[in-house]
C-alpha cells in the first residue's frame, strides 16, 4: 500500500509540473485506482455499483429534460426554477440534483440552488460528452441489462457477428445489424455521431507517427491518392492528419457509408469539404487502389474476427507493394486497464471486441498483411498498427 501511494505522489508531483501532459493525467488516475482497489473491501465495491448507478441515471435524466442547459453559466439556480422549466415537482428534481452534487458533478452554492462545474458543463446540449451518456444508458445499459436472457436464447458463446448480437436483441431485431437498426432512427444516428467524436479524444490519431515519407510521396504522382480514411465518419481523423502534415485535402478520401458523407456534405464547414467523398461498404470492395496509406481507426472492434478479415482483405487487395495500413486500435497487453476491459465488454455488445497483439497478427496473416511497428499513444492503450502486404501476396 505504500508503494501505491508513492506511486499516487510522484504522478501527481509530474502533473503539477506539467499539467497538459496527457500521459501524466492518466497515470494519477491509474495509481489513484490501484490505491483505492487495495484499500477496498467487499461491500465497498457494491456499494460503488450503487453509487455509479444513481450518478448516470441522475446525469441522462438532466440531460433529458435539458435542465444543465437552464443551469446559468455564470450563477446558480434552485431547484424550484428549474422544477418550474419542465413542470416537475421540486422535490424530485433536488433529489436527482443532490445525487449529481454528491458526486462533484454539480455544485452547491446555498442551500436548493446549485451552479454548474466542469464535469456539468460538458453534459450541455450539443457536446459530444452529452451525447455519449444518452448513447450509454439508452443502448449499453439496456442491453447489459438484458444479457441473462440473451445468453440464455442464444447459448453461451462469444458473439462474433453482425446479427444476433446482444445490442439487436434488446433492440427488438436480433436478425438485423446495430447499422440497420441506427439508418432506420435518424436520432440514434445523430447521437452516435457526436458520442463518437467524445470518444475519439485521447485516442492518438497521429501519435508519435511519422507522415513524412507520405508527404515526400505528393510529387512523385499527381494522381495517386495520399491517404485513405476507411470507415472515416465525418472525417474528424482526417483533418489532424492534413492539419500536422501539411498533406493537400484534394488527394485524400473520406469512405463511409452513404447516409453518413450525406451528413458531411450538407454539415462540413472545415478542410473536409474539399476531400474527395466516397460511399462505401468496407465489407465490400475498395474503390481506391494503390494509395499510399489506407487509415482505418477504431473501426475493427466493432467485429468479430470473420468479419475483420474480410475487411483487411478488401484493403489488401487494394494496396501497391509500398502502401500502408495504419489501424489505430486499443492493443490489449497482459494487464490491460479497466477502461479498456470495459471497452472490450461493450464491443461484444456490437458483436466485436478488443485484442492483443497476437490476436491482431492472426487476422492480418490471413488478409495477406503483416505487421511493421506498432506506434503507441502516450499513456494509453492505443496504438498505430503499421503493416504492409505480406512478401509474395496473391494481391500483391
Amino acid at each position: 500500500m505504500e508503494a501505491l501511494a508513492g506511486q499516487l505522489l510522484s504522478s501527481a508531483d509530474a502533473l503539477r509540473a506539467n499539467p497538459t501532459t496527457k500521459q501524466d493525467h492518466v497515470e494519477i488516475i491509474q495509481s489513484a485506482y490501484s490505491l483505492l482497489v487495495e484499500l477496498k473491501e467487499p461491500m465497498d465495491n457494491v456499494m460503488d455499483q450503487m453509487i455509479s448507478l444513481s450518478k448516470f441515471v441522475a446525469m441522462r435524466l438532466f440531460i433529458k429534460w435539458r435542465l444543465f442547459d437552464k443551469i446559468p453559466a455564470n450563477g446558480a439556480i434552485s431547484y424550484e426554477k428549474l422544477a418550474g422549466c419542465v413542470q416537475a415537482e421540486p422535490g424530485l428534481i433536488a433529489r436527482f440534483g443532490s445525487a449529481l452534487v454528491a458526486n462533484g458533478v454539480l455544485r452547491e452554492v446555498e442551500k436548493g440552488a446549485v451552479a454548474h462545474t466542469v464535469q456539468s458543463e460538458a453534459l450541455l446540449s450539443g457536446n459530444p460528452i452529452n451525447a455519449l451518456i444518452c448513447l450509454s444508458f439508452d443502448a449499453h445499459l439496456r442491453t447489459v441489462a438484458r444479457l441473462p436472457d440473451y445468453f440464455g436464447k442464444f447459448g453461451l458463446g462469444q458473439p462474433l457477428g453482425r446479427e444476433n448480437t446482444p445490442i439487436t436483441f434488446t433492440v427488438g431485431n436480433a436478425s438485423l445489424t446495430i447499422w440497420e437498426h441506427m439508418n432506420r432512427s435518424p436520432e440514434m444516428k445523430k447521437t452516435f455521431m457526436l458520442a463518437m467524436q467524445a470518444m475519439s479524444t485521447g485516442h492518438g490519431i497521429i501519435g508519435d507517427y511519422s507522415f513524412k515519407w507520405v508527404v515526400d510521396k505528393i510529387d512523385e504522382s499527381q494522381d495517386r491518392p495520399l491517404v485513405v480514411d476507411v470507415g472515416g465518419g465525418k472525417g474528424h481523423a482526417l483533418e489532424a492528419i492534413v492539419a500536422a502534415t501539411g498533406l493537400p485535402m484534394e488527394r485524400c478520401v473520406l469512405e463511409d457509408l452513404e447516409p453518413v458523407l450525406e451528413l458531411v456534405r450538407s454539415q462540413a464547414e472545415g478542410p473536409i469539404k474539399n476531400a474527395q467523398l466516397i460511399g462505401l461498404d468496407f465489407h465490400t470492395e475498395q474503390p481506391v487502389k494503390g494509395a499510399v496509406v489506407y487509415y482505418i481507426r477504431r473501426c475493427l472492434h466493432d467485429y468479430g474476427d470473420a468479419d475483420c478479415i474480410k475487411i483487411l482483405k478488401q484493403i489488401s487487395a487494394a494496396m501497391a507493394p509500398d502502401s500502408r495500413i495504419l489501424i489505430v486500435e486499443s492493443v490489449l497487453g497482459d494487464q490491460p486497464s479497466p477502461v479498456s476491459v470495459a471497452n472490450d465488454i461493450l464491443m461484444m455488445m456490437l458483436g466485436g471486441k478488443e485484442r492483443t497483439l497476437e490476436e491482431f497478427e492472426s487476422i492480418m496473416v490471413e488478409a495477406d498483411l503483416v505487421i511493421e511497428k506498432l506506434w503507441w499513444s502516450k499513456g494509453t492503450d492505443y496504438a498505430i498498427i503499421e503493416g504492409r502486404k505480406a512478401a509474395g501476396s496473391s494481391t500483391e
